[in-house]
C-alpha cells in the first residue's frame, strides 16, 4: 500500500541561510465538480507506477482545481474530502458534515468539489471567502458557524481557517487561522496563527479536545478508522506544527502578518532588509494616514527611501525586499493598497509564484468594497434578487 507522506518542506540549509525550495517538494498534479467522487485507493507515491491507475481520479482533480485556484492541493485534502462524502447521506452536503459537532464548514475548493460553485465567475470563485486581509498565501478551506445561525454566515469575528503556501506551486505547509477583521492595527500582533500541518491533524486535534458528546465520539472513531483503512500515515500528528517548525529555518524576515516571509535565498542572493523594522513601518504608516486625515501634506520621505531602493534590490536578484513592503502595505491602511498590489504583484513574477497574482489581481478589485459580505454566493443570490425586485416593480 501507498502512504500519503505529509512532511511538507525539508530540513536543508544552505550556509545557516534558508535555501530555495526544491521541486521535490511539490505536488505536481492537480481537482471536477457536481458531488465529485475521490477514489477510495490511497494517494500515489513518487515514483510508484503500480499506483498509476488508482491515483488517475485524484490527478484529474488535482489539475482542475490548479486550473481554478492557480494553486496545488496535497493528497490530503482529498483523502479528507472522500472522508466528508463517506459520513454524508446521499441527499445531505458534505461540506455541512462538521458543522453540529464542531461549528465548522467547509468551503471553497470543497465547496467548488460538492458542485456548489457553478454560478460564479473565475473570479468570484478566487475570492469566495477571502476576507480583507488575506493574503494570495492564504486559501479559505473552512469557517467556524455559531451555533445559534440557521443559515450558513460565519461567526461575528469570521474565525476562518486555510491553507498556507508560500508557493502556488508547491502543496501547503499546513492550517493556518485568521479573524476576518479588517481594522488595521498600529500594535505588531500575530494576525495569522499556525494551527495543524493538514486537515486530518487539524480535526484529529479538535476532536480529541472535545470527545465528552457522543457525536463527537462517534466522528473520532469514524475518522481513525478511515485513516487506519486508508493507510494514511500522520507522522506529524503528535506534534502538529511540525511543517511550520520546519519552515521557520527558511524564513527570511518577519512580517505584518506574523507568519514571517519565505523566498528562494541562496549565497546571500534573495533578500535584503528595507531598513525599517515592522514595528517602524505601523509607526510610519499611522503617521501618514493621520496627516492624510487631518488633510494636511503627507510626509513620505522614509518610503521614499525603501521605494527608490526596491527596484535596485530587484535589480540585484532580491525581490524579497520588495515582497517584504508589499506585505506590509497590503496589512495597512487603504491610502497604501496600490503600493501592495504593485509591489506583490512585482514579487510574484520575480520569484515566480505567478499563481499568486492572479488571485491578488481578483481581490483587489473588490477589496474594501464588498460590504464585509465575503461569500459570493450570498453576494449571488443578492443581486438576482434585487434584480427580480426591480423588474417586478
Amino acid at each position: 500500500k501507498v502512504l500519503c507522506i505529509l512532511s511538507m518542506t525539508s530540513n536543508s540549509k544552505i550556509k545557516n541561510r534558508k535555501r530555495k525550495l526544491d521541486d521535490n517538494d511539490t505536488d505536481h498534479h492537480l481537482p471536477t465538480s457536481k458531488r465529485a467522487k475521490i477514489d477510495s485507493k490511497p494517494c500515489k507515491k513518487k515514483g510508484d507506477s503500480t499506483s498509476s491507475s488508482s491515483s488517475s481520479s485524484i490527478d484529474a482533480k488535482k489539475q482542475e482545481l490548479l486550473d481554478k485556484y492557480h494553486t496545488v492541493f496535497p493528497c490530503t485534502f482529498f483523502k479528507f474530502w472522500q472522508w466528508m462524502q463517506s459520513i454524508t447521506d446521499d441527499d445531505e452536503n458534505p461540506c455541512n458534515a462538521l458543522r453540529d459537532t464542531l461549528r465548522l464548514r467547509l468551503v471553497g475548493p470543497f465547496e467548488y468539489l460538492n458542485g456548489d460553485l457553478s454560478q460564479l465567475s473565475d473570479e468570484q470563485i478566487l475570492i469566495h471567502h477571502r476576507y480583507y486581509f488575506d493574503l494570495p498565501e492564504f486559501q479559505t478551506i473552512a469557517i467556524q458557524v455559531d451555533d445559534h445561525h440557521d443559515d450558513d454566515h460565519d461567526n461575528a469575528a469570521h474565525v476562518h481557517y486555510g491553507y498556507w503556501r508560500d508557493d502556488p506551486k508547491q502543496n501547503p505547509v499546513g492550517i493556518v487561522k485568521a479573524n476576518g477583521d479588517d481594522t488595521v492595527t498600529d500594535k505588531v500582533v500575530q494576525m495569522v496563527h499556525p494551527i495543524a500541518s493538514n486537515m486530518f491533524v487539524f480535526v484529529l486535534d479538535l476532536l480529541q479536545l472535545a470527545t465528552d458528546n457522543i457525536k463527537q465520539q462517534k466522528l473520532h472513531e469514524s475518522l481513525l478508522t478511515f485513516i487506519a483503512s486508508h493507510h494514511i500515515r500522520l507522522d506529524d500528528a503528535k506534534n502538529k506544527l511540525q511543517s511550520f517548525k520546519q519552515r521557520e529555518r527558511k524564513i527570511v524576515a518577519r512580517t505584518f502578518h506574523g507568519l514571517g516571509l519565505v523566498v528562494p535565498f541562496k549565497n546571500e542572493i534573495g533578500y535584503r532588509e528595507p531598513g525599517y523594522t515592522v514595528q517602524e513601518f505601523k509607526r510610519i504608516f499611522k503617521r501618514m494616514h493621520g496627516e492624510k486625515l487631518k488633510g494636511k501634506k503627507v510626509k513620505a520621505e522614509e518610503m521614499q527611501f525603501v521605494m527608490g531602493n526596491i527596484p535596485l534590490a530587484d535589480d540585484e536578484g532580491d525581490p524579497g525586499m520588495g515582497y517584504e513592503v508589499g506585505i506590509a502595505f497590503f496589512y495597512s491602511y487603504p491610502m497604501f493598497q496600490e503600493k501592495a498590489k504593485r509591489l506583490l504583484s512585482n514579487a510574484y513574477r520575480l520569484t515566480n509564484r505567478h499563481g499568486f497574482e492572479a488571485v491578488l489581481k481578483a481581490h483587489c478589485k473588490v477589496r474594501g468594497k464588498d460590504m464585509r459580505e465575503y461569500d459570493q454566493l450570498k453576494m449571488v443570490k443578492s443581486k438576482k434578487r434585487k434584480k427580480t425586485l426591480h423588474d417586478y416593480m
